[in-house]
């Protein structure tokens, strides 16, 4: 038996614990019904659970105490506050690990058991009231709450303090609620915010709720008529600040028809449709929580077309890339995305996009990179007109007067006039050099040779077998 000191038992505590446990000789753990000193209608733990990321945490941790926690249940741990073992069980897996000191040492008990085979069990007869002996955890507990049709509620045997206010449905929070101009119920439940810094004796404290809510719909084919099932329909919720954007895969039934989980109205909400074939998707923005019979109607989708244009305002060769994806949209919406291949004259084609707008943009690659643009364009609107930045490649070998060649340390590229060098290249003992990245079609080009830097001349791009003397003139 181990119980803490700040544990406060019934008096039939123990007499529970070992009967609960005699009566089950399949658990070797046994775990109470713990609840708050100073809030007895409020449960602190009822055994504990993990979770599917591997968290434990407390069953029923600062819920209302009620007939849910009357049976007992086998659950995956028990606290250490009051607990019973069985000598067996520990003996097979060991004692607590001093290690973790005073916390989760239980939780770790639990694992080792659990692991090992031996199960653990609720006891609702075993009572025991926490006492909160650190003065940080006493203002965070809930107390004893009444409430009303009108909304009121009062907390009952506080000390004096300051309070955290927050609201918890018994049960895991769902309760029935009518949905505007309807008299189906549909299964909602109650969100807040709370209220920090409540002064115990407060006259009125104001809580603001709101009423998270599902939806409900169908997804239409492209002929209106209900679509194949071989795609995927994403619910996504913008994220709140410091957090990531909330998704969640829909099941669909073979009608077509589908249900959303309860949505926060704080955020904003939409449902997309991708990967059904013969369609380009769809989106619904802004889903209003509590909707019903929403229609996602799938698009057949609109071809987007344009050219890519580099510095000079001459087409980029063909066989380059062109990515294609919707504004707002990342790679868990593939509808909203595509690729298309530059053919003669720099030009492209996606044949089927959904009707939102869409930033174009060709791949960067080594010889090509975008231009950067925030320019939107619309399937079905005006051409697309991309700008991209073309490098050019300058290689070949210098040869003295005697046509000898000259063995050179690295080759340089730039601009004509151009105060610095934009390319760099290499150059060998045996006089070949290859310059790569060079962002002009007419390139200065110089070597280093002899311990020197020589301009050879300026040279049309790109230029692959140059057979360039040696200059007299250094390099500025």
């Amino acid at each position: 038996m181990r119980a803490h000191d700040d544990a406060v038992p019934e008096p039939d505590w123990l007499e529970n614990l070992v009967a609960g446990l005699e009566a089950a000789p399949a658990y070797a753990l046994a775990g109470s019904r713990i609840r708050f000193l100073y809030s007895p209608g409020v449960i602190d733990s009822a055994g504990d659970a993990l979770a599917a990321c591997g968290q434990p945490y407390r069953v029923g941790h600062r819920m209302a105490d009620g007939p849910l926690f009357d049976r007992p249940a086998e659950v995956f741990g028990i606290s250490a506050c009051a607990a019973l073992y069985r000598r067996s069980m520990l003996l097979d897996v060991g004692l607590f690990d001093e290690d973790f000191v005073s916390v989760y040492e239980d939780v770790d008990l639990s694992w080792r058991a659990f692991s090992r085979g031996h199960r653990a069990l609720y006891v609702p007869g075993a009572r025991v009231r926490l006492h909160p002996e650190d003065p940080k955890r006493r203002r965070d507990l809930p107390g004893i709450v009444t409430s009303g049709a009108d909304g009121a509620f009062r907390f009952r045997g506080l000390e004096e303090g300051t309070y955290r206010i927050s609201i918890q449905e018994p049960g895991g929070g769902l309760r029935p609620w009518n949905g505007p101009d309807s008299e189906d119920p549909l299964s909602g439940h109650l969100l807040s915010d709370g209220l920090q810094g409540v002064p115990a004796g407060t006259e009125e404290a104001i809580l603001r709720v709101r009423r998270a809510l599902p939806v409900t719909g169908r997804l239409v084919g492209v002929d209106g008529k209900r679509p194949p099932l071989d795609g995927r329909l994403l619910l996504v919720g913008d994220a709140p600040a410091g957090g990531r954007p909330r998704k969640e895969t829909l099941p669909i039934r073979d009608d077509g028809s589908f249900r959303t989980p309860p949505l926060d109205p704080a955020l904003t909400w939409e449902i997309r449709a991708s990967g059904y074939e013969g369609s380009a998707g769809g989106v619904v923005k802004e889903v209003r929580p509590g909707a019903r019979d929403l229609v996602v109607p799938l698009e057949a989708g609109l071809p987007l077309a344009g050219r890519v244009l580099d510095q000079d305002g001459a087409p980029v060769p063909a066989g380059a890339r062109v990515l294609a994806r919707a504004a707002g949209y990342d790679e868990d919406y593939p509808s909203a995305a595509g690729t298309a291949t530059v053919e003669e004259d720099g030009r492209f084609e996606f044949p089927r996009l959904l009707s939102i707008p869409y930033r174009v943009a060709v791949e960067a690659g080594r010889d090509i990179e975008p231009a950067p643009s925030q320019e939107t364009w619309f399937p079905g609107g005006e051409p697309a007109l991309l700008r991209a930045t073309r490098f050019f490649a300058a290689a070949g070998k210098v040869v003295d007067d005697e046509g000898n060649p000259v063995p050179l340390t690295r080759a340089l590229a730039r601009a004509p006039g151009a105060p610095a060098y934009a390319a760099h290249g290499t150059g060998t003992t045996e006089g070949a050099f290859r310059i790569e990245r060079i962002p002009v079609r007419g390139a200065e080009i110089a070597v280093v040779a002899r311990g020197r830097t020589v301009i050879l001349g300026t040279y049309g791009l790109p230029a692959t077998d140059l057979v360039l003397p040696l200059s007299a003139e250094p390099a500025p």
